[in-house]
């Protein structure tokens, strides 16, 4: 099953039209947080852990309707939303953020073993180092022109967590 989570409402009406199978839900996003972007990657970066990044910035988390299903395990996150151009946008931190919190919790607490994620625009400043702190270098898998994928293992999130760090 594929799941879009969808800033803008009109994609999703008109989708819905052209593919009909396809499922999408509106999701907000924090409001033009580009401009807040290195006080908040020093923020997440210096204080929070894996253990404990969900206590760390809550403003950071997007709020998931509650038609889907908590016990779905994603075995792979996209992130390719919402836009993040410029300063009047919201930029992909919380997309981010969010999706290193469910890849924690769902590795710590699930029976998977691993989760790929796929990070689109990486050439931008922001993607790129948030990309690369959350969900660590060391981890990303392939790099094709704009487009990052890593691969989070439960090994990787609990030896963090037994450290207490992120990505060293």
């Amino acid at each position: 099953q594929t799941l879009f989570l969808e800033q803008s409402k009109s994609w999703i009406s008109e989708v819905q039209v052209k593919a009909p199978w396809i499922k999408a839900v509106h999701v907000e996003y924090p409001a033009r947080q580009i401009a807040l972007a290195d006080k908040l990657f020093t923020h997440v970066h210096e204080h929070c852990a894996p253990n404990n990044r969900h206590l760390c910035n809550p403003d950071l988390l997007i709020s998931i309707p509650e038609p889907i299903d908590p016990i779905t395990t994603w075995k792979i996150i996209m992130i390719d939303a919402p836009t993040g151009y410029d300063d009047r946008q919201p930029g992909r931190m919380a997309a981010m953020y969010s999706a290193a919190k469910y890849i924690t919790d769902k590795l710590l607490f699930g029976e998977d073993n691993s989760i790929d994620v796929f990070v689109h625009d990486c050439d931008r400043e922001i993607e790129d180092k948030w990309s690369s702190s959350l969900f660590c270098s060391y981890n990303m898998i392939a790099s094709e022109g704009r487009m990052r994928r890593y691969r989070i293992t439960t090994e990787h999130v609990s030896a963090a967590v037994k450290r207490n760090t992120s990505c060293q």
